[in-house]
């Protein structure tokens, strides 16, 4: 969202935040619920779907740090760019993880 922010020229931290929680916080359940499947493909698919979902919630946050006046809000953004990075990390372990349990 920071680079669409920029090339449009506008503030994009309206409502995409709300909504890309929600489907951040569908993604996650998914995984959860694909994993006990043991279903890999369900897996990955999930893994990119939240890969995409945590690369905007990274893009999110740029476009507030970007935007903020405030600096005591300065470290709260820092974290939550930290875990969103964090995020996309563990999703990339996700898609290109190998077969899980039994399938071995």
């Amino acid at each position: 969202m920071f680079a669409l922010g920029a090339w449009l020229g506008r503030d994009l931290t309206g409502g995409a935040g709300i909504i890309a929680f929600i489907a951040a916080f569908a993604a996650l359940i998914g995984m959860r619920v694909a994993a006990r499947r043991s279903a890999q493909l369900t897996v990955g698919l999930l893994g990119v779907f939240g890969l995409v979902i945590f690369a905007g919630f990274t893009m999110f946050d740029f476009q507030r740090l970007r935007t903020s006046q405030d600096a005591a809000s300065a470290p709260f953004l820092a974290a939550s760019i930290f875990l969103d990075v964090l995020n996309v990390f563990l999703f990339f372990l996700a898609i290109f993880s190998g077969p899980q349990g039994a399938e071995r």
